[in-house]
């Protein structure tokens, strides 16, 4: 599935709030006809077959605030977030299945992480958990 044509023309666009699309996609739609320089912020909405976030999204370098909404079934965060040289806040919520952030070099330029109803996260970061 790919997006509307037209959105390449909104080349001075700062923030998008993107999903909810059909739960029957195994995939999230190709984000790569969005011009991307200009894009400080980023929500996605997922949905509960999806296990991983858009590739598309290691594009978009300016993004400062990324929103992660309901990606059920990603079990880890991929270490390529790190490459968003621009990220100083990162926001996770209705996760279900997370468990695992990159690694701390990859998260080094955020400022504020917060995470909200990802339980299998909470249950790992517990207090005497061994979890590391």
């Amino acid at each position: 599935m790919d997006l509307p044509d037209g959105l390449d023309c909104l080349t001075r666009l700062k923030y998008l709030c993107i999903g909810g699309f059909c739960e029957e996609l195994d995939t999230f739609p190709s984000l790569s006809s969005i011009q991307h320089a200009s894009l400080e912020t980023l929500e996605l909405f997922g949905w509960a077959k999806l296990n991983s976030l858009p590739k598309d999204i290691q594009r978009f370098t300016a993004v400062t605030e990324l929103w992660i909404w309901n990606f059920d079934q990603i079990e880890a965060l991929p270490e390529w977030l790190g490459y968003l040289s621009s990220l100083q806040k990162l926001y996770l919520y209705k996760c279900m299945n997370l468990m695992y952030l990159p690694t701390v070099g990859a998260m080094q330029h955020l400022t504020k992480l917060n995470i909200w109803q990802c339980p299998k996260f909470k249950d790992r970061c517990e207090k005497g958990s061994g979890a590391k």
